[in-house]
């Protein structure tokens, strides 16, 4: 509401984005049918939306979700929401969580179940149907 520079909304911008699949070791190539992006950036805050459908071949490592349009804050970790279908996960594995890293531009999913700790989700050929939300801090 002030005219001060300690009181304006000094940076507020939203666009699109395009999410990128791929895998850690080997990206592989992925061909998707529906993928878009779109964020919303306050100050420091950036909350991102993305859908993802497509195929993944030739992949291997941790599954990765790239191109976020800001790179995210050294000290700080996030994690997001999301649903999907088609992604193989570890038999057993019950709990998932998008997270996102400090200083990076790419999440990663990570998968547990009772009594085990969390590990990256590794990728394969598949076909995928992802769609998530995630708030980071720039």
């Amino acid at each position: 509401g002030g005219t001060g520079s300690s009181n304006k909304l000094d940076d507020y911008e939203v666009g699109t984005w395009t999410p990128t699949v791929y895998g850690f070791s080997t990206a592989g190539s992925f061909a998707g049918g529906n993928v878009v992006g779109h964020y919303t950036k306050i100050g420091n805050t950036v909350n991102v939306w993305f859908d993802c459908d497509g195929s993944i071949s030739g992949a291997s490592g941790t599954f990765m979700i790239g191109g976020l349009p800001f790179t995210s804050h050294s000290a700080i970790e996030a994690v997001g929401q999301f649903m999907w279908d088609g992604i193989n996960t570890t038999n057993g594995k019950v709990n998932f969580v998008l997270y996102l890293g400090g200083s990076t531009t790419a999440m990663s999913i990570f998968e547990s179940s009772d009594n085990s700790n969390w590990t990256q989700l590794g990728i394969s050929n598949e076909q995928i149907g992802i769609r998530a939300q995630l708030t980071y801090k720039v």
